[in-house]
C-alpha cells in the first residue's frame, strides 16, 4: 500500500513515523514544499504545556499532550540527538486554572503557587495565581532533523513539492494523510484556516534557567544557547516581516515581568505564522482523487501548540490512517 503524508512540520513528520512504526510494510511518501529549517515549527519556542485554549475538547487534550509527553520523556533518555531537555517554570495568570482541567496527570511536579511565592518571586502584583510543572523544551531545529533521518533510514520517501491542491496527487496514492499546517485553507478549502502571526526575539541569557509563562501571552523559555522572548498573537496577519514595534513591546512587557532579563543582547528576531484554527482538525473522509475515492486523514489546525500535541494527534491520525490502508477504496 502506498501512503502519502502532506507537510514536514513536526505535526507531519510525527505522524509519518508513528503510521511508518504501525505499518511497517506501508509504502510512505512526505511531501512538503519545505523542510526543517524552513519550516513554522522552527520557529516555535517549543515548550510542551497546556493548551487548554487550543481546542474546547478538553479531554482529549490532556490525552493528547500527555501522550506528547510520554514519547517525549523516553526519547529523551533513549535518544539524547534529538534535543529534548528537561525543564521546570512557572505558568501564571490573573484567573485560576479551571479546576475542571486536570494537568497534574500529565506534567510531572504539577503544583499550584500560593501566595507568598509569587510575592517572593515579584510577579503577584501582574499575575495572582500560577502553576509550577517540569516539562521538555523541544528546539525544532535540532529535533526535526534527526526526526527526518530516522524516517529514511526506516524506508521512508521525501519529495519537495509544493501542492495547490490534493488532486495534484493524482491517483497515485491508497491513503493520504493531510498535515499541511496554514496550507490546508488552500489544499482543502478549509475557511476556518487562518493565519496568526507570531513574532518572537531570541535573547542571550544563559543565568535564565526556568520557564516563564505570563498570561497575557509573552513568556520567557530557554533554550540550549539562546532564551525565547515572545510574543504576538496577531491574526489574519499574513506579513513574515520582522517589525520594530512588535519587538520593543515583547521585550518591554518581558523586562517590565522579568526584570533579569533587561541586559540580555538580542541574538535574533524570528517570525512566523501559527496554522490557527478553532479546534484541530483530526478525521477521516473519502475525497474524489481523480476517480479513486480515497481516504484522507486530517490532522492539522494545531494553532500554537503543535508542540505540545504533536505525538498524541500523530497516533490517533496514524490509527485511522492504517485502519484505512485494509480497507479496500473504490473507483467510479
Amino acid at each position: 500500500m502506498s501512503v502519502c503524508v502532506v507537510g514536514a512540520g513536526i505535526i507531519g513528520l510525527s505522524t509519518a513515523c508513528i503510521l511508518q512504526e504501525a505499518e511497517p510494510r506501508a509504502q510512505i511518501t512526505l511531501i512538503a514544499e519545505k523542510f526543517s529549517p524552513d519550516v513554522t515549527s522552527d520557529i516555535a519556542a517549543g515548550i510542551i504545556r497546556p493548551y487548554a485554549d487550543a481546542d474546547p475538547r478538553k479531554e482529549l487534550m490532556i490525552k493528547w499532550v500527555a501522550n506528547t509527553y510520554e514519547r517525549v520523556e523516553k526519547m529523551a533518555l533513549s535518544t539524547p540527538e534529538f534535543g529534548a531537555t528537561v525543564i521546570s517554570g512557572y505558568d501564571l495568570d490573573v484567573a485560576p486554572v479551571d479546576p475542571k482541567v486536570v494537568w497534574r496527570d500529565c506534567l510531572k511536579g504539577y503544583r499550584h503557587v500560593p501566595k507568598r511565592e509569587l510575592q517572593d518571586l515579584g510577579f503577584y502584583d501582574f499575575f495572582q495565581h500560577g502553576v509550577f510543572y517540569t516539562t521538555f523544551s523541544l528546539e525544532s531545529s535540532r529535533y526535526l532533523p534527526p526526526l527526518l533521518k530516522q524516517f529514511q533510514q526506516y524506508g521512508g520517501k521525501v519529495r519537495r513539492q509544493k501542492l495547490s491542491s490534493l488532486q495534484d496527487l493524482n491517483e497515485k496514492y491508497d491513503v493520504i494523510v493531510n498535515c499541511s499546517g496554514l496550507g490546508a485553507g488552500q489544499l482543502v478549502n478549509d475557511e476556518l484556516m487562518r493565519p496568526v502571526r507570531g513574532q518572537i526575539v531570541r535573547l542571550d541569557a544563559p543565568h535564565i534557567k526556568h520557564f516563564y509563562m505570563f498570561g497575557d501571552d509573552h513568556y520567557v523559555i530557554p533554550n540550549s544557547n539562546t532564551v525565547v522572548a515572545g510574543g504576538t498573537h496577531q491574526y489574519d496577519d499574513w506579513s513574515t516581516t520582522i517589525r520594530a514595534e512588535d519587538t520593543n513591546q515583547v521585550l518591554s512587557a518581558n523586562f517590565k515581568y522579568l526584570p533579569a532579563l533587561k541586559k540580555s543582547k538580542i541574538v535574533k528576531e524570528v517570525c512566523g505564522l501559527r496554522p490557527g484554527r478553532s479546534s484541530v482538525r483530526l478525521e477521516r473522509e473519502h475525497l474524489m482523487i481523480g476517480e479513486k475515492a480515497t481516504p484522507v486523514v486530517h490532522n492539522y489546525g494545531h494553532s500554537g501548540a503543535g508542540v505540545s500535541l504533536h505525538w498524541g494527534c500523530a497516533m490517533d491520525a496514524a490509527a485511522l490512517a492504517a485502519d484505512s490502508i485494509h480497507k479496500p477504496t473504490s473507483k467510479i
